[in-house]
């Protein structure tokens, strides 16, 4: 999916969600990484009931996790808004004019992440 669209989705999101590009689609754009499976959009935790994007949805699998989401598919490609699991880290990128989720911010969520799956073996 290219960034336009990415900005698009973030843009139908509420400001008073504080969206923000996170995850390995971040770290790909800042090429900090090679590849990406799918699109995080990270937003402030307690607001995922005000997310109601006009695309349809992805079951999810996983049983109760570290934060609320919910997943679409938009293109074919999945997009997984998040809750977020740190507090706001969030840089402005000002040639996509959007929010991104500081590096620091997608790889502690992954080490937690990560560590959660550990616990629940």
């Amino acid at each position: 999916m290219n960034p336009k669209k990415v900005k698009e989705i973030i843009q139908l999101l509420p400001k008073d969600c504080n969206p923000r590009l996170g995850g390995s689609y971040n770290l790909y754009l800042r090429g900090l990484v090679d590849s990406f499976r799918d699109i995080d959009i990270i937003i402030d935790k307690g607001t995922i009931d005000k997310v109601n994007l006009p695309f349809p949805k992805i079951e999810s699998f996983h049983g109760k996790g570290l934060n609320k989401r919910i997943k679409y598919c938009i293109n074919g490609r999945e997009v997984d808004i998040l809750e977020s699991i740190n507090p706001a880290d969030s840089i402005f990128n000002p040639i996509m004019e959007i929010w991104f989720e500081s590096a620091n911010n997608v790889i502690k969520a992954k080490e937690k992440i990560n560590n959660y799956l550990k616990e629940l073996k």
